[in-house]
């Protein structure tokens, strides 16, 4: 299936652009998506009073638009289609619909059975335990004809698999009431079934500690559960490492020299240069820039050379206009390289810090075109003296877009990237690692040599490259799915890639040394914010309440194949990571959870109508550090969004600890 993208469908859809994507800025097609769901919950269903959206439009060969649960009729002109995913009360719902509107259904198999104007709103109970209800179903038919055929037999183990989590009910029934939703890679115990019902086989089933019926599969050949029969596809298995941390002890960075550790928009306006001082403090060092826009991130990427010595940054200057500066460490004065940037598409440097390399979209596929936007690589001197020169092109596609009531959602994701995956367009030895397509999930390598693009996988996102830059590390994950994902090892000579059992979902991942990686994890807690459950709160969009989540780091130590907990608090989501190359510190931005902006909506401070600049100022992130040597964690700064650490800054620095 090939990529196809709208060029401003697919600049004009990123929240990174516009706090809030309206309903008026949505296609069309999600209106149709709304109102059939709407009737199968049993209540009305609008842009407005769900949780969020995300969609991706692509060009399909058949009526099934992608989805493996309906049977497709071939349609060899090809057929471009919308994927949408509706997230109503903490639910994920997947919709297909045509562009041209013909088609439309449900792509979830509990959807696919419940008729329209069926009031079977799914209900997550408040309480841990729910009464399973006895027993009762369908006789299975022999050699269970018309079913999916079973693989799992009682008092064995099975796996979840798939893109989207599986539904845990108290009884083996569409019917049933949901008790839990259990993501991708969970392991399950199988003990009791089969039981018929609905056309589906359901076992019965204790998935993290809680008992309830889950449907194996559904036709034609969708597998939800795999028997754990085999070897275990993801390997090397890690084991959770069990550790001491060590007495806390003074620890202080002996500063590089000349080199700043660190560039970031302040407030989101401001670019400066900072030091870190001993005292885990920043020092401002320079004001590079001052942006004036009226909203949303004004400075989009910020990106230090190999020797440390440049930094080069993408301004927004208006709705579709991104344009490239270069300044150095003396803080001479910016120069601008060039006007026509792609965003949301990141720049460069060459290995030798002599050039900036940076993504064009060719004007000659600024329409539409099957395969995507053709995307032209240049590179320039970082002096701005001479033209620049064109390196190899490569195809990026994909229409994204989404929207949330949530302004903690728009701060997450302008950090972190759009739904919490960032685009990558890095230079290594064998090329520039560069994302395909607009959604983040799918990455491949650029031959400066040849100006070939080859794909090293096309479910592959949130990659780091190795120090040395001859690896990658990443998370293997669906278009769409937000929470569930394999860590996943890439050679960059052989594009050879080695799954990571974690034991964790991860979330974003960064590579400190040959042997060592650390990954963050994301977790709602199940709780609210306290006081969200105030009609304010719920007229603002948030009709179930604020939710909270935790979040944790984690270390993969590969020569000893283990996997440990090193810090966990609460907070919305860790949006940026960093592992210092002199391993004194792994840095991360934590964006708050929503406790200070439901405070203020209750106090009238604020209210939903007020500007979104006001609203999302609540969740800016604090950039913390974790001291490697001793686990403590220390507040570097308030308010920083994007933060690009300089490697070279690090390189000479020594690491004292008492």
């Amino acid at each position: 299936m090939k990529r196809w993208a709208q060029f401003l469908t697919v600049l004009a859809a990123f929240l990174l652009l516009t706090p809030v994507v309206q309903a008026q800025d949505a296609p069309p097609q999600i209106n149709d998506a709304l109102a059939d769901l709407s009737t199968r919950l049993g209540r009305v269903v609008t842009l407005e009073t769900i949780d969020a959206w995300r969609y991706v439009v692509d060009r399909y060969t058949d009526t099934a638009l992608g989805c493996p649960l309906v049977t497709p009729q071939p349609v060899p002109e090809g057929i471009i289609g919308y994927r949408f995913e509706l997230v109503v009360d903490g639910i994920t719902y997947d919709y297909r619909v045509s562009t041209d509107r013909t088609i439309l259904f449900p792509c979830d198999a509990n959807l696919l059975q419940t008729p329209p104007d069926a009031a079977t709103t799914p209900v997550i109970p408040d309480t841990p335990d729910v009464a399973l209800t006895p027993e009762t179903g369908e006789a299975c038919p022999p050699n269970f004809e018309g079913l999916l055929p079973p693989r799992l037999a009682p008092n064995t183990s099975a796996e979840v698999i798939g893109a989207a989590p599986s539904r845990l009910r108290n009884s083996p029934s569409l019917a049933g009431t949901q008790i839990d939703l259990i993501n991708p890679g969970v392991v399950v115990d199988v003990t009791g079934g089969p039981i018929c019902a609905d056309e589906y086989v359901w076992w019965q089933v204790i998935a993290e500690g809680r008992s309830g019926w889950m449907a194996e599969g559904a036709l034609p050949d969708a597998y939800f559960l795999a028997p754990m029969t085999e070897t275990p596809t993801v390997a090397p298995a890690l084991t959770p490492e069990t550790t001491t941390p060590p007495e806390p002890g003074e620890v202080v960075i002996i500063e590089s020299g000349d080199l700043p550790e660190l560039a970031a928009a302040l407030n989101n306006r401001t670019l400066t240069t900072f030091d870190i001082g001993p005292d885990f403090s920043l020092a401002e060092r320079t004001v590079v820039d001052t942006i004036a826009v009226e909203f949303g991130p004004a400075l989009l990427d910020l990106q230090w050379s190999p020797d440390g010595r440049y930094l080069a940054y993408v301004v927004r200057e208006g709705d579709d206009a991104y344009s490239l500066y270069l300044t150095d460490i003396a803080g001479s004065e910016p120069i601008a390289l060039a006007n026509d940037v792609y965003f949301p598409l990141k720049v460069t440097f060459s290995l030798d810090s002599t050039e900036v390399l940076y993504p064009v979209a060719s004007s000659d596929t600024m329409q539409v075109s099957e395969e995507g936007i053709t995307i032209n690589v240049y590179s320039q001197s970082v002096t701005g003296e001479s033209g620049r020169s064109l390196r190899g092109s490569f195809t990026f596609g994909g229409g994204c877009g989404g929207g949330s009531s949530f302004p903690g959602d728009h701060v997450y994701w302008w950090d972190a990237g759009s739904n919490g995956r960032p685009l990558v367009f890095e230079n290594t030895p064998a090329g520039i690692v560069h994302s395909t397509n607009c959604t983040g999930s799918g990455t491949a390598l650029l031959d400066l040599e040849t100006g070939e693009s080859i794909e090293i996988g096309s479910d592959l996102s949130r990659v780091d490259v190795s120090p040395d830059g001859r690896q990658l590390v990443g998370v293997r994950v669906d278009d769409m799915a937000t929470n569930a994902g394999v860590i996943m090892l890439v050679d960059l000579a052989t594009l050879e890639l080695m799954p990571l059992g974690a034991v964790a979902q991860p979330d974003q991942v960064a590579w400190a040394s040959p042997t060592i990686i650390y990954y963050s994890v994301r977790t709602p807690t199940g709780d609210i914010v306290p006081g969200s459950d105030s009609q304010i709160v719920s007229n603002a969009g948030m009709i179930e309440g604020v939710p909270v989540y935790e979040a944790a780091l984690h270390r993969i130590d590969l020569e000893a194949t283990t996997d440990a907990e090193i810090w966990r608090g609460s907070g919305y989501g860790i949006s940026r990571l960093y592992a210092a190359p002199d391993g004194s510190g792994l840095y991360f931005n934590l964006v708050p959870n929503g406790d200070a902006w439901v405070e203020a909506l209750n106090a009238g401070t604020i209210t939903f109508s007020s500007p979104q600049s006001e609203q999302e100022a609540f969740f800016y992130p604090t950039l913390y550090r974790l001291v490697l040597e001793t686990g403590d964690v220390e507040v570097i700064a308030e308010g920083l969004l994007n933060p690009a650490f300089n490697d070279a800054a690090f390189m000479d620095s020594e690491l004292t600890a008492g």
